[in-house]
Order: structure tokens, then C-alpha cells, then sequence
């Protein structure tokens, strides 16, 4: 080669010539560097696993929040078929009416409960209303 053809070769290249009379600078792979990216790698799987549990333990806060009324719910409709199952054991028509009454204030409360359920949601999660696209097109207007 001559001393204008010569090119600066990096250090950890080197120059391979081609078929088609081309040098090219490739680089060369060491095992030290095949160590590194093994180390990277194991690395960035450990963080992706951190990240997989902090997210775990954010849905877990989540749910533990949901779960009272969740229990809520659960209590008063056991309530409401003990109270039902009652109704059917009874005789007197008085003893009827109270547990029919008991009943619906039974059906009421789990009605609020799901409806603070409801907003609570609402509340965490504001539906984005976007305004519809205007028509520039002359055609439109």
C-alpha cells in the first residue's frame, strides 16, 4: 500500500482485504468484550425484574385499597341471603314486613357502596373528551 491508501487503523480493528479489492476496517470481538456485554446484559434483565416488582407491588397497593370495599359488598349481600332465608323460615306476616324493610336498607347501602366504588374510579381516572377535528377542506365549509 502506499502512503496515501493507508489508512489509520482504530484500535481493536482491523483492516481485512475484500474480493473486490476494498479494505474494510472490521472490528475484533475479545472474549474480555464478550464478558462485557454478558455483564450488561445481566444487568439490564436485573433491572427490567426490579422494575416488573416495583409495578407487582403498585397493582397489590391497588387492589389492597379496593379491597375494603370490596369486603364491604360481600358482608352486606351474605346479609341479604341470610335475610332472604329468613323470610322464608318466618311465619307472621309483622316479623315478614320488618325483614322485607331490613332488606331493602340492606340492597340500598350495597347500592352506595358501589356507586362511591364507581366515582372513586371516575375520580382516578378522568375520561379525556377531545373536540372534534374541524373540516378545512373547502368542500366542508
Amino acid at each position: 500500500m502506499s502512503e496515501e491508501n493507508q489508512v489509520q487503523v482504530k484500535e481493536g480493528y482491523r483492516l481485512i482485504q475484500l474480493k473486490n479489492g476494498t479494505t474494510r476496517q472490521i472490528k475484533i470481538i475479545t472474549d474480555e468484550m464478550k464478558q462485557q456485554r454478558k455483564q450488561q446484559k445481566k444487568l439490564e434483565k436485573q433491572q427490567l425484574k426490579l422494575q416488573n416488582a416495583r409495578q407487582e407491588e403498585i397493582k397489590q397497593e391497588e387492589v389492597k385499597q379496593e379491597a375494603p370495599k370490596n369486603d364491604q359488598l360481600t358482608l352486606l349481600s351474605q346479609k341479604l341471603d341470610q335475610l332472604t332465608d329468613l323470610i322464608l323460615k318466618t311465619q307472621s306476616k309483622q316479623e315478614k314486613q320488618n325483614i322485607k324493610e331490613e332488606i331493602q336498607e340492606v340492597k340500598q347501602e350495597m347500592q352506595e357502596v358501589k356507586q362511591e366504588v364507581k366515582e372513586e374510579v371516575k375520580q382516578e381516572a378522568p375520561v379525556k373528551q377531545e373536540a372534534p377535528k374541524k373540516r378545512t377542506h373547502p368542500y366542508f365549509q
